[in-house]
């Protein structure tokens, strides 16, 4: 696995090996050995129906603050990031990244860091690991309309009630 900075601060692009052969292919998606301090408490698997699906921008707040790691197992998917840290030298900052099926990529988000989820293709899923259990209480999120994010989305989104 390389693991590669992006534009925000502790946001990382991990370039997943890929092995392959007659008998299919196999990725390791996380390793104890490289990330020492992050502890997993929740795996989750997010499927999108069509696409242009989003799911985001969300977040949980101290002291629910999550790490995720996130992989697409199938189709295609653009990952948005927002640096809310106000400590952070890239406060502010924004990073989006696709990820797919045949790229054996996966990015690590850090605590602070709301996301959304693009789905770019039909029947699109994603594996993502958690350093923390969901708690609603701790749970925030941000419109994608927000005249803060200057990420351009389609205008035929699929949204949740929630996410509208």
């Amino acid at each position: 696995m390389k693991i590669k900075k992006t534009k925000i601060k502790d946001c990382l692009k991990l370039e997943l090996n890929h092995f392959k052969d007659f008998r299919g292919s196999f990725v390791k998606l996380f390793s104890e050995n490289l990330f020492k301090k992050i502890k997993i408490k929740q795996i989750n698997f997010c499927n999108f129906k069509k696409k242009n699906i989003l799911r985001g921008f969300h977040y949980q707040i101290k002291p629910k603050e999550e790490i995720k790691i996130v992989f697409c197992i199938k189709g295609k998917c653009k990952i948005h990031i927002l640096d809310l840290r106000k400590s952070s030298k890239t406060y502010k900052n924004n990073y989006s990244i696709i990820l797919g099926e045949r790229k054996n990529i996966a990015i690590l988000i850090p605590k602070g860091c709301p996301n959304a989820f693009q789905s770019l293709e039909k029947s699109t899923s994603l594996i993502y690991y958690s350093t923390n259990e969901y708690f609603p209480k701790y749970e925030r999120q941000i419109n994608y309309r927000d005249k803060s994010i200057k990420i351009k989305f389609p205008k035929n989104l699929i949204l949740s009630k929630k996410d509208k």
